[in-house]
């Protein structure tokens, strides 16, 4: 059984594979380990869910007409806001290094691209570009200490 051009059984394992860092990282910040180990799992997760989303947003679009969302377009936007907005709470409460937390949101806000061209599969790219586009800034906040 196909969703889109991936077989089911591969986006039940990317989901299973996305739930591993949400069950790791509240134990991490409970045993106080470095916040580093919490960005590398936020940052994996969120590249796990940009995929994840993506190939289940842009089956539909594949499929002929009048066939049923699997995934709609409120949900990605969803997903998205929550994602954001967690990892800047965590970044503010210094569960999250300033990296990570600059990174996975640049991860959540590029999901958005899915949007507008979903059959193109613009995530990964949009997020390469968010991320070049903004280094500039988040370095020069770095240098200077804000």
């Amino acid at each position: 059984l196909r969703v889109g051009f991936v077989h089911l059984h591969t986006l039940c394992k990317l989901a299973m594979a996305a739930l591993l860092p949400a069950l790791i990282v509240p134990g991490l910040l409970l045993a106080q380990t470095g916040r580093q180990a919490v960005g590398v799992l936020m940052l994996l997760q969120a590249e796990l869910l940009c995929v994840l989303e993506e190939q289940m947003y842009g089956a539909h679009h594949h499929e002929e007409p009048g066939s049923e969302v699997m995934y709609p377009a409120w949900l990605v936007i969803a997903t998205s806001a929550a994602g954001v907005a967690a990892c800047q709470a965590m970044h503010n409460v210094w569960c999250l290094p300033r990296w990570a937390a600059w990174v996975v949101s640049t991860l959540y806000a590029a999901k958005l691209a899915m949007l507008v061209l979903p059959e193109a599969y613009l995530v990964m790219p949009t997020a390469l570009l968010l991320l070049t586009a903004g280094a500039p800034v988040y370095l020069h906040e770095v240098e200077h200490g804000k």
